[in-house]
């Protein structure tokens, strides 16, 4: 069963959002996992692909858009499809895409933004009343 991995910042920007995707994005690239960033459209995916490649100049995060180039271990996607990828999916859209279930783990990254907090607690709840693990992490200020 997939398990549901919820991350709280204080932040009240929503860039902050990206920077903890980076830094996940480094873990688990270190781990050799595979990764698909669902955003909610393709300037969201634009921006983060942005801020992935500026992330920190010792850092070398290879990515793309989905089914762009199949090999990378991360792709940024906004669509309903899900590619090849069943590891680990990073919920930074605004509804949960219907394909989460296919991936291992999903992480879902919340910031201190009413309207992101409010579609992080419909989420809880709906990955709760359907019996997921659920885990939530409170970390502190990113930015």
């Amino acid at each position: 069963m997939t398990q549901i991995d919820f991350y709280s910042l204080p932040d009240k920007d929503p860039e902050a959002r990206f920077i903890l995707t980076c830094r996940l994005l480094e873990k688990s690239l270190s781990k050799k996992h595979r990764v698909l960033i669902q955003v909610n459209d393709k300037d969201d995916a634009e921006q983060l692909s942005k801020k992935i490649w500026g992330f920190r100049p010792e850092s070398f995060l290879a990515h793309g858009f989905l089914n762009e180039h199949p090999q990378n271990q991360i792709e940024i996607g906004w669509t309903k499809d899900h590619g090849s990828q069943q590891d680990i999916l990073i919920q930074l859209s605004s509804d949960i895409p219907e394909f989460f279930s296919r991936f291992n783990r999903v992480i879902a990254i919340t910031c201190d933004v009413p309207d992101i907090i409010e579609k992080s607690r419909q989420h809880f709840r709906f990955y709760k009343e359907r019996g997921y693990p659920l885990s939530h992490h409170k970390l502190r200020s990113l930015l």
